[in-house]
Order: structure tokens, then sequence, then C-alpha cells
């Protein structure tokens, strides 16, 4: 879960030479067309040319590609590290748990590619496409879907996570209907939904309460997975976290989270770990939580610390991100 996501693309300026491109962000380098290294640690929220072409990688197997329709599948990569993208990245990390989790002592993806990720990248587009597609193969734990089979509903995730009655929000997802689609918002239905590539639809929030929402599509006699939808009220201003602490926090430790239109009670906290309901605050401006964290350090491992990501949501809607390191 994360802050409220709108496609965005940033063209990032670039020089070009013979045989030689160098992006002026500094995150990666193309030297001719064979070599590109991924420079930089990605994370929700990141924006560049280094998001766009780590898209395409992963949708060079599709294991872990980012669907088959909608922003960030293949011939549709963009410029944005969305929720969509940082699955990608989770199914990446746990394709190739071997090499990217074992060594720092998790089982479970993060989506967020660092050190230990990027050296796996890098590694696959090193890779020429016969190869890679052999080695898909072989790692392969499962059989391969049956692509004759009806594509599976399923709803990724929402153009916004709050909003208020009347608003549009668009959903993407893979299996919609042409016409007749459904969105189950909480006990109410907006019915008689067109999608016209069977990736998208759009709908207008029903009139509704403030609160938070349960949101899933129908098509065909089939209901997808949901989202949660924050309705908030009109004008209202969303929370901001303003600080951390401790900067680096101690999994069983506590973090204090300062900022602003936080609500006296029923405030969500959403971490790299898990999701923290229903905390209090005491002056709207500060809120304090346990850290109980699955992440450890393994024997043999040089890494000490990881990012971690925290959202606030509540009746205003959703903050922005802040990032700590968890040490481990």
């Amino acid at each position: 879960m994360s802050r409220v996501y709108a496609s965005r693309s940033r063209v990032q300026n670039v020089v070009l030479a013979p045989f030689f491109l160098i992006l002026l962000v500094g995150v990666f380098v193309y030297a001719g067309a064979e070599s590109v290294s991924f420079l930089r640690d990605l994370r929700l929220g990141d924006e560049g040319e280094d998001v766009r072409f780590l898209q395409k990688t992963l949708n060079l197997m599709s294991e872990t590609s980012l669907g088959e329709a909608g922003p960030g599948s293949p011939g549709q990569e963009t410029h944005f590290f969305g929720p969509r993208t940082r699955e990608a990245v989770r199914k990446f990390q746990e394709f190739y748990a071997e090499d990217i989790l074992s060594p720092v002592g998790i089982s479970a993806g993060t989506g967020f590619v660092g050190p230990q990720t990027r050296k796996k990248l890098n590694e696959i587009i090193a890779t020429p496409r016969s190869d890679l597609a052999e080695l898909s193969t072989a790692k392969k734990t499962a059989p391969r879907p049956n692509l004759d089979k009806p594509e599976e509903l399923i709803f990724f995730f929402p153009s916004a996570y709050s909003g208020v009655p009347g608003e549009s929000v668009t959903l993407f997802g893979s299996g919609f209907s042409w016409s007749g689609n459904s969105v189950f918002f909480g006990d109410k239905t907006v019915p008689g939904l067109s999608s016209s590539d069977g990736g998208e639809l759009t709908f207008s929030i029903p009139d509704t309460q403030p609160g938070r929402y349960k949101i899933s599509i129908g098509a065909e006699g089939k209901i997808s997975n949901s989202h949660y939808f924050h309705v908030v009220v009109q004008n209202a201003i969303s929370p901001f976290i303003k600080s951390i602490t401790p900067s680096v926090i101690e999994n069983g430790g506590t973090v204090t989270i300062i900022g602003k239109q936080f609500t006296r009670t029923q405030n969500t906290v959403y971490t790299g770990y898990g999701v923290v309901e229903d905390v209090s605050s005491f002056d709207g401006e500060t809120l304090i939580i346990s850290v109980d964290s699955p992440y450890q350090k393994s024997n043999g491992t040089d890494l000490r610390e990881m990012p971690l990501w925290f959202f606030v949501e509540n009746d205003n809607g959703f903050s922005n991100e802040y990032v700590v390191l968890l040490k481990l």
C-alpha cells in the first residue's frame, strides 16, 4: 500500500554520442547497445530513465513482468516506480531468491532495488536473450499458465487511493470485460462500466460518507481482489510526515513519526514490513509505533541496514512517503 498514485513521466536530459549515451542523472550508463548498468537503488515513487529500463528488464520474462496490459507492461514502460513495478520487483527477487534474498537472510521479496537486486539485474541484462529463455525455463518451479484459459480478473492498483465523492478514479488490472464491468465500493455498486483495452476502467466515487472502503471489480460473474480506498472530506489537507526518529531503527524498538494532519484516532501506518492500524495521536502531530519486522541479518553477509518506507492514512487522505533505515 502506498501514497496516491497517478501516472507520471519525466524525460531525463541526455547527451548523445556515437555508441555512447550518458544519462545526466548519473544513475546508469549505456556503453553501446549491449551494456547497461543499474547504479542507484530504486524504490517506490522514484522516477527516471533507469526506472523505465528496470521495467523493460523485468518484462523480459513472464515470471517477473508487470503484466500483459496497462502502464509498465511490455511496450508501455514508464518512468515512474509505482506499486505495479514494486510487485514485479518482488517477483524478480523471489524468482532469484538464492542470489538476492538468501545472502541477506530473508525469504520474501521487498520490492526495493538494493545492491543484491541490482547485481542480479546487471547479470540479467548482460545475458543473451536465448540463454535467458533457457534459464527461465530451467528455474521455473511451477507450470506455465495455460494461455488458452480466460485471463484472470486482477485488480492491480487505482490511480488514487483517496478522493471525494464525484471524483473520477481509474482502476488498472487485467481481465476486464469490454463492457458491463462493475465496481464494488463498500456496500455500493457502480455498474455498466466499459474498458477499451481490458486493463483499465474509470468510475466516479459514489456519494458516501468519509471513511475507508474496500473496492473490487466484477466482470462476467467473477470478482477481483480488493484494495482499500479512503473517501475524504472536501478540501481536506492530507497528512504529512516531517520526520521519523530514530533515522536508523532497530527491530523491536519504537518509532516516532512527526508530522501534521494526523487524527486523534484511527490513523493507519503502512510500512515496508506490514500495516499498523488504529494508531492514536495525542496532539495531531505525533504517532508512536513499535517495529516488528521479519527482516533479519544472516551470517556471512555484510549488509547491516536496509531502507524501510512509511506512509500514514486517515480521514484526511494519504501522506507522503518517508524512508528510514532498519538495522539488521
